[in-house]
């Protein structure tokens, strides 16, 4: 986790530096709703959990570290997903896609969503540069995101 520790002291800042890669995500409702992406260099998760009480998916998301390991099964899925959906984007009528947790990497990026967010997760509401273009045909889109972090506060699940 090479970079934690010194990311995390600088919490307190209102957002990151910048726009980082979305590396993958998982869970799209007008926008990415869980994945991997990059906050100042650092691999974090991010998940939108579904609020029963709005009806709808909350303004604030959770981020916590992903190990180099989660990572790369988030990306073994990503890339298998991503193929699956430029075959269908072009029309080619693959088979239905068959389930990514199948594998071992896949049975792992299941487990850790099942999982939800740790206690010592931040909360930020996200600022989105996303990918006009929604085809995977021409090339997997490519989203990017600033985090306005609310506060030290853990997720309450």
């Amino acid at each position: 986790m090479a970079g934690y520790g010194a990311w995390m002291a600088e919490t307190s800042r209102p957002a990151a530096r910048g726009f980082d890669d979305v590396l993958c995500y998982f869970s799209w409702f007008d926008r990415p709703r869980s994945g991997v992406t990059r906050v100042d260099g650092v691999a974090m998760h991010f998940v939108s959990p579904f609020d029963e009480q709005l009806d709808d998916y909350a303004a604030e998301f959770y981020l916590w570290p992903a190990t180099d390991q989660e990572v790369s099964d988030a990306l073994e899925v990503w890339h298998a997903f991503a193929a699956w959906r430029a075959r269908f984007d072009a029309g080619m009528r693959p088979p239905p896609l068959a389930s990514l947790n199948e594998s071992e990497s896949g049975r792992r990026v299941d487990e850790l969503a099942q999982q939800g967010p740790p206690v010592t997760a931040l909360r930020a509401v996200p600022e989105w540069r996303l990918d006009r273009q929604q085809s995977f045909v021409a090339h997997v889109p490519q989203h990017k995101v600033r985090w306005i972090f609310l506060s030290e506060t853990t997720a309450d699940t």
